[in-house]
């Protein structure tokens, strides 16, 4: 194999590693540090839940057209320049303590996230083999979670021992590295020439949109990963915290064990769909089922005041049911043309954070209807607070149990 071949790859592991630090920041904040950021900002929950949002809604954005623009400009440059706005971000979010020049850095770390992924997708098909090419992937998707996983008990043990200022400047620091790497590595690798004939066309966003399997599969996937993603990045930990009153670090290790179980949850039911033939829509009804029970015996709990450690527990088999992206790119590859996946895939990237978003300012709006006790320097919600939340992701969770029940296989039958 030539040496371009090998500088490729070392390229792509590059790519990958701050695809891994995008994650962690997707997971971290506001998740992790809720309390801590409320403590240090002198800001009420909707303020600290819109950091999150704010991420979310960028990173949907970048999906409409990133794929368009690796096609067209190469994967590689997308990722340098993706990496460049993600490392920008970083440093802001890191040296400020303004509200609002942190929404800044987290929309220019989100949109510099949103470049990564199917740009990684697109470098890696340029040169791994087919046969190999599930592979890879999995392994970039792993390394991704692994990020979800650092993002809660560790950086929280990090926070303790090093400082928060000083633990965010060392990962804005490692970031800033990375790309200047990324890029100095880059500029040694010979490009191919970009595609202008390549146009924006609408015609396969049409395509798509009028298709009402598509539409269906989309609110089931966004429902689905919308109500684990925000008890994994948004309320979860503070909740912990607030309802059970775990500590801090045990917290957090309830949040990494979730991303564990996500992480090898896409992964055993993939595995599992192919020993039953391909069906995917069986799961699809089971995972909304064990969202809708998760729900509803968090909402008993709080009804009851019976604070133990079985929230804990429930959120695990969240993390498991909600963990069915995998299966849904499987099903979208199904009811689209080959030539029209990847604008599918991106589109139904976009409404899963799109969602997330919405979730995370419902979220903070919600908290905040009824006021928090202060107790020392930190805001502790009651039940009211959480029953508001949690009825409302009970509702939703409902109508994934419906979006999930139309799901069929074979869907071009």
């Amino acid at each position: 194999m030539s040496g371009k071949f090998y500088i490729h790859v070392f390229l792509i592991i590059l790519a990958t590693l701050i695809y891994f630090i995008s994650n962690f920041h997707r997971v971290a904040v506001p998740g992790a540090v809720f309390s801590l950021l409320q403590e240090d900002l002198k800001v009420s929950a909707p303020y600290i839940t819109a950091l999150g949002a704010v991420f979310m809604y960028t990173y949907a954005v970048s999906q409409i057209f990133i794929g368009l623009l690796a096609d067209k400009y190469r994967g590689l440059r997308v990722i340098g320049a993706g990496s460049a706005m993600f490392a920008a971000g970083s440093l802001i979010f890191a040296f400020s303590s303004d509200i609002y020049w942190l929404y800044l850095s987290r929309i220019l770390m989100g949109f510099g996230a949103g470049c990564l992924y199917l740009s990684i997708v697109k470098e890696l098909e340029c040169c791994v083999s087919p046969k190999n090419l599930g592979l890879a992937l999995s392994a970039v998707l792993f390394l991704g979670y692994c990020g979800g996983i650092v993002a809660n008990a560790p950086f929280i043990y990090c926070i303790k021992a090093f400082g928060y200022g000083h633990t965010m400047t060392a990962i804005a620091f490692a970031t800033l590295l990375l790309t200047l790497f990324f890029i100095m590595t880059g500029a040694s690798f010979r490009l191919t020439e970009i595609n202008k004939t390549l146009k924006f066309n609408l015609e396969p966003y049409r395509e798509i949109l009028s298709d009402k399997k598509n539409i269906n599969l989309f609110i089931f996937g966004a429902l689905n990963y919308g109500l684990f993603y925000v008890i994994q990045t948004v309320i979860g930990k503070k909740f912990l915290e607030d309802f059970c009153a775990m500590p801090s670090e045990k917290a957090a290790w309830v949040l990494s064990i979730m991303s564990v179980i996500s992480a090898f949850s896409g992964i055993f039911l993939a595995s599992l769909s192919r020993v039953f033939g391909g069906r995917k829509a069986v799961f699809f009804r089971i995972s909304a089922f064990m969202t809708l029970i998760s729900f509803a015996a968090v909402c008993l709990l709080l009804i009851l005041d019976i604070r133990n450690i079985i929230p804990a527990g429930l959120f695990f088999i969240l993390a498991g049911a909600g963990t069915m992206s995998p299966l849904l790119v499987m099903t979208v590859n199904e009811q689209n043309r080959a030539e029209i996946n990847v604008t599918a895939v991106g589109l139904m990237n976009a409404l899963f954070f799109f969602v997330v978003g919405l979730l995370g300012n419902a979220v903070g709006f919600l908290m905040n209807l009824y006021p928090p006790v202060i107790k020392g320097n930190l805001s502790v919600y009651d039940n009211r607070s959480y029953l508001a939340v949690f009825s409302v992701l009970l509702l939703l969770s409902m109508a994934e149990v419906y979006t999930a029940i139309k799901q069929k296989d074979d869907a071009r039958v």
